[in-house]
């Protein structure tokens, strides 16, 4: 399949070839992504745009958790395209039971569980709002990081039959260094704080360690990647009130400003916000302009300027690359052989995201402070001192 894709030249060739092509493709499991690659002179998105013109969705199954032997009416999800139908309907149009019966029914079996704390939280009632129709190639009108309908989420409180709408939590994926079970029990949180409160609960992620990915734990529960097109396709099918990235790390955050370019609603930090923040240039830059010191720094997209900038504030340079997972790429460079290798081998000279390079102080001690804030007002915070020096961890 690669190799007939890989012939095509670019993407008038497939668009000649007619849907049949690339609706093969998708059943074989190839990513829009990775077909773009194949044919050349095209992206993703230009390949989602061909799918949605031709009509080629992927279908939302059920995992079977019963064998085949009973029906398995479990809220534990997942796309493919060799389906020719949906297994269930957009949990903002259909009617959930009681949240005992919806849940812990299906995993323990009915009347098991009826003295657990919890069970009787309130009926789920269908979505009032319409949430947004195909995200893809239709841009919201509202500014970018639209924050409608968080309010219900930061302050506690129970919904009415109004309010009472669908959300998407986006989890972390799988575990690595600088991301583990920490995000996972903000996910978890959030989830139990959205459903305690009478909305309903989603969530994305594809770790089967943990305990986000026990579908008795939300409403609905699709077991797939952070991707941008997998969770455009499932924005798609869902039209949720909107979507929670700040709970699971640096995964979901890279996708926010791709989300609300293609009319996804983000609740809490605006993707603006979280663009400002992960860009290391932007960053710095407003660190000037509020007059925080900060370490001489500037940014480059060419190797030259990058050594000339190391020479002129001398060695050694702190060497960072935004949008990425907590201090992955950076480096510490002491001469002029270690950051070419460094910038040739780690590939972050880039035009989109500039790498971004620091004069390097030894010895220094790293400080950080966390904090969540609502409406421009300070909830909760702390402040932690690394027991490493600066460098060691993120820079």
């Amino acid at each position: 399949m690669r190799s007939k894709l890989s012939g095509m030249g670019g993407l008038k060739t497939l668009v000649s070839e007619g849907g049949a092509l690339l609706r093969r493709a998708k059943q074989y499991g190839f990513s829009d992504k990775q077909i773009a690659s194949a044919v050349g002179c095209c992206t993703a998105m230009d390949i989602f745009a061909l799918r949605e013109k031709w009509d080629i969705r992927p279908s939302v199954k059920q995992v079977d958790t019963l064998a085949a032997e009973f029906p398995a009416q479990t809220n534990y999800l997942y796309l493919t395209y060799v389906g020719s139908e949906h297994d269930v309907d957009s949990l903002g149009r259909e009617i959930l039971p009681a949240y005992k019966d919806s849940l812990y029914d299906t995993a323990f079996g009915k009347g098991r569980l009826e003295d657990e704390h919890g069970w009787n939280l309130p009926m789920k009632q269908p979505s009032t709002a319409k949430g947004f129709s195909s995200p893809v190639l239709k841009p919201s009108s509202a500014s970018i990081g639209a924050t409608n309908g968080a309010s219900g989420i930061m302050h506690q409180h129970s919904a009415t039959a109004e309010e009472k709408s669908s959300f998407i939590v986006l989890g972390s994926g799988c575990y690595r260094i600088g991301a583990s079970v920490e995000f996972d029990w903000s996910c978890v949180n959030a989830v139990r704080t959205l459903r305690e409160t009478g909305h309903r609960a989603m969530v994305i992620n594809c770790n089967p360690e943990t305990v986000s990915t026990d579908y008795d734990e939300s409403d609905r529960l699709y077991f797939e990647e952070l991707s941008l097109e997998t969770v455009l396709e499932i924005c798609n099918f869902e039209t949720p009130s909107g979507v929670i990235v700040s709970v699971g790390g640096q995964t979901p955050n890279n996708l926010a400003p791709q989300l609300v370019r293609h009319g996804v609603p983000i609740l809490g930090t605006s993707a603006t916000s979280i663009d400002m923040a992960e860009d290391r240039s932007k960053f710095s830059a407003l660190c000037d302009e509020m007059g925080i010191d900060q370490p001489e720094w500037s940014e480059f997209t060419k190797f030259q300027d990058a050594l000339n900038f190391a020479k002129a504030v001398s060695f050694p340079v702190l060497v960072r690359p935004s949008y990425v997972l907590s201090g992955a790429a950076m480096r510490v460079i002491d001469d002029e052989v270690q950051l070419r290798s460094f910038l040739a081998g780690a590939a972050v000279v880039e035009q989109e995201h500039p790498v971004v390079i620091s004069k390097y102080h030894t010895g220094a001690r790293e400080i950080e402070f966390d904090a969540v804030a609502s409406k421009g007002k300070l909830i909760n915070y702390a402040i932690s001192e690394h027991v490493e020096d600066a460098g060691t961890h993120s820079g």
